[in-house]
């Protein structure tokens, strides 16, 4: 089924629909199993079914080119959303689960439904702060999977960004009557008040968090009342420019029918019109420009320009070099992917029965078709032209004016191989008229084709003049000086007047210093008054001393009242030449 979608351009997304083929609803609206949930694991339920199967199948589809992404699991009903409960919280269980997907395929996007009541299995309310008198996350009228509410204020974080995608499941009347808001007695405006329903449930939600919302599924039979509800459905897509999954395409879904008949063959053709003003996004241009890969294990055993269903092997002038494979759907796109071109080779476009669009390789628009015929230059163009090529390629515009003429410098490219061109030019001059680029000195550097380039953006307004500073203010007169504090002994002299003993101890030494160094001062004031001694009267000069003393000054005594001997008085002559 992949690679028949494959081949028909068509984008898959796997969806667990359930653990068991026999079960189903699960009796709990669960993600795991009643024997998953004790023990708990890092604070989860174990879940180990379900952890396997994604890695399973993320192993085998992740180099499927059209398998984008994991809808982790369908309408979890039971569950609550960002309560803190290990048991029912589906966003924790979907952040971790989402994280061991994304560690096997990290391109795929992870789809998230939402939640039902958002009470949990065994319906008590959810462990939140109550807001208007109703708990947060919780929904009594929200289809199973709808319930997006506590999105606003709990999202998920994956471990790759920008993979989230918020995917809630719509239905109507036919699916569940008991919804108030179906009730034409009591809402006349039926289906005008849908849509207010749907904001609560799950589009606010989503906007407030921002985040990416694709709706998952909605449906049903396209009578009575489900047809208005369909109409209503398709407007609001239609008016927040939202993607969507329609169920289902098999007309055995009992409640809702499908989007073929009972053969299985013929198509309902109301709900192909109501489907039919949705806009889709083509899937084959998005692989056009991939560069050639290693080839995957699908595509190792094929020989060079050999391909199967899913990818096509490039040639080669290395014989050591490892093999490149492309996916098959690039073969014949009108771009080269392999580096030998081997990938537009006529021969393979025909025995694949494709024609190779005309499109652009390079230049301002690649890998965009060709706008084909056109205008330029007053000329008519049925294919490629070579005139006022770039580097000798033959060019196209991607785009024309209402005239069917290139018109604008920005919309053009190279041709690819599936192109044809003008053999012949039809311009007798080359150069640009009327714009195109030039040198400051008006000459053209290089041949360009003359669409005028895009008008300059308009030159943003002035600023505004700055506001005039305001005056100074007027000078103040300087505060008054803070008192000195009250003078406070130091702590040491505190310490010492309040014990006397120290301070006697202090007082002791003090005066034994003063003497000492009195005496000290006094003997060298004698020193120096002395004469200095002669050699040939030593006991003269002595005797000279003592009459000195006599002469007015009386000789210092030592303490104990007996004279001071100079400093001479037991030195002989000899000794004091020898101090000399």
């Amino acid at each position: 089924l992949v690679a028949e979608a494959s081949a028909r351009g068509l984008l898959v997304l796997l969806d667990m629909h359930r653990l068991r083929a026999a079960v189903w609803p699960d009796p709990r609206g669960l993600w795991y199993e009643a024997d998953e949930g004790r023990p708990l694991e890092h604070g989860r339920p174990r879940a180990f079914r379900l952890r396997a199967a994604w890695r399973l199948l993320a192993h085998r589809f992740c180099s499927h080119w059209n398998v984008v992404g994991a809808d982790l699991f369908n309408e979890p009903w039971g569950a609550t959303w960002g309560s803190g409960r290990a048991d029912t919280d589906w966003a924790a269980a979907a952040e971790a689960l989402g994280d061991e997907v994304l560690a096997e395929c990290a391109r795929w996007l992870i789809f998230i439904e939402g939640v039902g009541d958002g009470k949990g299995a065994d319906s008590r309310e959810v462990e939140n702060k109550e807001t208007n008198g109703r708990s947060e996350g919780v929904c009594e009228l929200c289809f199973w999977g709808e319930n997006l509410i506590g999105l606003n204020r709990t999202q998920v974080e994956l471990s790759v960004a920008g993979r989230a995608v918020y995917s809630p499941h719509v239905y109507g009347p036919a699916t569940d009557p008991r919804m108030y808001y179906f009730d034409s007695a009591a809402f006349p405006s039926f289906p005008a008040n849908m849509p207010q329903v749907w904001r609560q449930h799950w589009l606010e939600p989503a906007r407030q968090a921002g985040a990416t919302l694709v709706v998952g599924e909605w449906g049903g039979r396209y009578t009575g009342r489900d047809r208005m509800w369909g109409n209503a459905m398709r407007q609001m897509l239609l008016d927040h420019r939202l993607s969507s999954f329609f169920w289902a395409l098999n007309p055995n879904s009992g409640d809702t029918g499908g989007l073929l008949k009972d053969d299985w063959r013929s198509p309902e053709a109301e709900k192909r019109a109501l489907l039919a003003p949705l806009p889709s996004t083509p899937t084959r241009p998005l692989l056009d420009g991939l560069e050639a890969f290693a080839c995957p294990r699908a595509g190792a055993t094929l020989q060079p320009h050999e391909h199967n269903l899913r990818f096509f092997r490039c040639g080669s002038d290395q014989p050591d070099a490892p093999p490149l494979c492309i996916h098959l759907q690039q073969a014949c796109n009108g771009v080269h992917e392999c580096p030998d071109m081997s990938d537009e080779r006529r021969s393979l476009c025909r025995e694949l029965s494709r024609s190779p669009p005309c499109v652009t390789a390079t230049g301002s628009g690649p890998y965009r078709r060709c706008a084909l015929p056109f205008v330029y230059r007053g000329e008519r163009f049925n294919a490629c032209s070579l005139d006022d090529t770039v580097g000798g390629m033959p060019w196209c515009p991607t785009a024309l004016n209402e005239a069917g003429a290139y018109a604008a410098y920005s919309d053009w490219g190279e041709c690819g191989p599936g192109c044809d061109v003008e053999e012949d030019r039809r311009l007798s001059t080359d150069g640009c008229v009327d714009g195109g680029a030039t040198d400051s000195d008006g000459s053209i550097p290089w041949v360009l084709h003359c669409a005028p380039p895009p008008p300059p953006p308009p030159s943003p307004p002035p600023p505004p003049p700055a506001p005039p500073a305001p005056p100074p203010p007027p000078p103040e007169a300087p505060p008054p000086s803070p008192p000195l504090p009250p003078y406070s002994p130091p702590p040491l002299v505190l310490g010492l007047l309040s014990n006397p003993l120290p301070v006697a101890l202090i007082l002791c030494v003090a005066c034994c210093a003063f003497v000492c160094l009195r005496e000290v001062l006094r003997i060298s004031d004698a020193q120096i008054d002395e004469p200095l001694p002669r050699h040939s009267s030593g006991r003269a000069a002595r005797g000279q001393d003592r009459q000195h003393h006599k002469g007015g000054k009386r000789a210092p005594h030592s303490r104990r009242g007996r004279p001071e001997r100079t400093a001479y008085d037991d030195v002989s002559e000899d000794e004091l030449w020898d101090f000399d």
